[in-house]
C-alpha cells in the first residue's frame, strides 16, 4: 500500500506514523512517503539555528515556543509515549517540580533538546518502517487517476529545479493552504468533494469565498535575541525569571502602542544550554523569542514575488521590537533597576526579526471536528486548523496548536486506515475469485 503524506509537520507525521502502525498491524504491507516543501521537518515545530559572533551556533524555538495538554486524550494517545521517549519534558516555573504528564495535566511543554526533536523523532519512527522523506518538494498538484492519486511536485533544491510524479493508493494532506486557492494549493475547487473547508458544495461559492479569505490566520513577526550574561538587573527580573511573559502583562507596561504579543525566555527551558536543562557552550547568552501582535504583522508583513510573506524593512521592524522589549523590561523591572531608555540597554549579542505568516488560525475560526477524509478516493486532510472535538473529555474541547495537529493527525489516521484495510480486504478477495476462474 503506497501512502503519500503532503507536509512533514506534526499532524502530516503524526498521521503516516500511526497509519503505518495500523496498516501494518492488519498485515499490509506499506510503503510512506513524505513530501516537504522544505529542507527539513518541523512544522510549528521548528527552530531556526544562527551564529552568533564569540558564542558559536544557537538554536531558537522561533515558531510555536511551547505547547499545552488540554485534554486526556493528548495526554493519553500521544504525550505520554512522546515523553516515554525523551521528546518533550514538562516546562516548569519557579518554584514548580517537573512532574509526569499522567500527574498534572494542562501545564506547559517544550521538545528536548528544542523544540524540532518532536518531529525529529516521528520522522525516525517512520525511517524504521522503510518511509521515505524528500525535502525541498514543491507539490503543485494531485490527480484522482485511474483509481490512483497522481502527485506532482517541484524539487527546489535540485540545480536547475527538476519536476517529478509519484503515485500513491492513498493520500494525506496536512496543511489547509493545499485546499484553498493559492499558489500553494493542489486541487482545484471543483475537486475538494468531502475535503471541502466550507459548507457549501457549489465550486463558485467554494472559489468565492475561499479567496476571500474563510479560514483566516494570524500572522507574527518573531524577533530573535541574543543577550549576553549576566543580563542586566531590571531585564533580569522582567523576563529573565519567567518562562514567558504574555500580552495583558506586555500591554499593562507599554499601553495601547504595543506591538508585543509573547516574550518567552528561551533558554529558561528544560534541555537548554544555560537554562533549566544540563547544556553547555552556549552559556555565554540568553535567548529570548518575541512575538509581536497580529495588528503589527499585518502593517509590516508583504508578499515577495514568489507570493511569500517578507518584512516591508527589517532593520526598522527589529529595532522597533528590540526597543519595545527593552522599554518593556524597564517598566516591568522598574522595581530593580531606574533605566528607562533603549540606549541604557547593551546591544544584544544577535537580533533578527522573521515573518511567520500564517502562524495560526484564530481560535474562533477553528473548525469543529478534527479532520476530513474522503474515502472513494482514499485521500484526508488534518491540521492545526481543526479544533478538535473529544468525546472523552464529556464534551467538545477546542484546543490549538501542537495538541491539536497531532490529534487531527491520530484521528484521520484511524479512518483512513479502515477505509485502507478494507480495500485491501476487497482487492484480496476479487484477486482469489479471478484466480477460480
Amino acid at each position: 500500500m503506497r501512502v503519500g503524506v503532503v507536509g512533514a509537520g506534526v499532524s502530516g507525521l503524526v498521521c503516516g506514523t500511526r497509519l503505518s502502525a495500523l496498516l501494518r498491524g492488519a498485515d499490509i504491507p506499506v510503503k510512506v512517503t513524505v513530501l516537504e516543501w522544505g529542507r527539513g521537518p518541523g512544522g510549528r515545530t521548528a527552530r531556526r539555528r544562527v551564529n552568533v559572533e564569540g558564542v558559536g551556533e544557537v538554536s531558537f524555538d522561533h515558531a510555536a515556543p511551547f505547547f499545552t495538554a488540554t485534554t486526556a486524550q493528548f495526554r493519553r494517545e500521544v504525550l505520554l509515549d512522546w515523553e516515554a521517549r525523551s521528546l518533550v519534558s514538562r516546562w516548569a516555573g519557579q518554584g514548580e517540580t517537573c512532574l509526569k504528564v499522567s500527574e498534572e495535566p494542562g501545564q506547559l511543554w517544550v521538545g528536548v533538546p528544542s523544540n524540532h526533536a518532536v518531529c525529529q523523532g516521528l520522522v525516525a519512527e517512520l525511517k524504521e518502517s522503510g518511509a521515505e522523506h524528500l525535502y525541498g518538494r514543491h507539490v503543485t498538484s494531485a490527480r484522482f487517476v485511474g483509481n490512483t492519486w497522481r502527485v506532482t511536485a517541484v524539487n527546489r533544491l535540485a540545480n536547475p529545479p527538476t519536476e517529478e510524479t509519484l503515485e500513491f493508493d492513498a493520500l494525506v494532506l496536512s496543511d489547509k493552504l493545499l485546499v484553498m486557492p493559492n499558489v500553494y494549493a493542489v486541487l482545484p475547487p471543483e475537486e475538494l468533494g468531502p475535503l471541502s473547508l466550507l459548507l457549501s458544495a457549489d465550486p463558485e461559492a467554494i472559489h468565492a469565498a475561499a479567496t476571500a479569505d474563510a479560514l483566516p490566520s494570524q500572522s507574527a513577526v518573531v524577533l530573535l535575541l541574543a543577550l549576553a550574561v549576566p543580563l542586566p538587573e531590571a531585564l533580569q527580573a522582567a523576563f529573565g525569571n519567567s518562562r514567558a511573559v504574555f500580552g495583558d502583562a506586555l500591554r499593562e507596561a507599554l499601553g495601547p502602542q504595543c506591538d508585543l504579543a509573547l516574550v518567552v525566555h528561551d533558554s529558561a527551558k528544560p534541555g537548554r544550554p544555560g537554562g533549566g536543562g544540563e547544556g553547555g557552550g552556549e552559556g555565554r547568552v540568553e535567548l529570548f523569542v518575541v512575538h509581536s501582535t497580529e495588528r503589527f504583522a499585518k502593517v509590516h508583513l508583504v508578499a515577495d514575488r514568489g507570493g511569500g510573506p517578507v518584512l516591508d524593512d527589517p532593520d526598522a521592524v527589529r529595532d522597533h521590537l528590540c526597543r519595545q522589549f527593552y522599554d518593556a523590561a524597564g517598566k516591568l523591572g522598574a522595581a530593580a533597576s531606574a533605566r528607562s531608555g533603549p540606549e541604557a540597554w547593551p546591544a544584544p549579542a544577535y537580533a533578527a526579526a522573521v515573518a511567520w505568516d500564517h502562524a495560526s488560525v484564530a481560535p474562533e475560526h477553528r473548525l469543529r471536528g478534527s479532520h476530513r477524509v474522503d474515502g472513494l478516493r482514499r485521500v484526508g486532510l488534518c491540521g492545526d486548523f481543526f479544533g478538535g472535538f473529544s468525546e472523552s473529555e464529556g464534551v467538545g474541547a477546542v484546543m490549538g496548536g501542537v495538541e491539536a495537529a497531532a490529534l487531527s493527525g491520530v484521528a484521520l489516521a484511524g479512518e483512513l486506515a479502515a477505509v485502507l484495510i478494507e480495500k485491501h480486504a476487497a482487492d484480496r478477495g476479487a484477486a482469489s475469485r479471478s484466480a477460480a476462474i
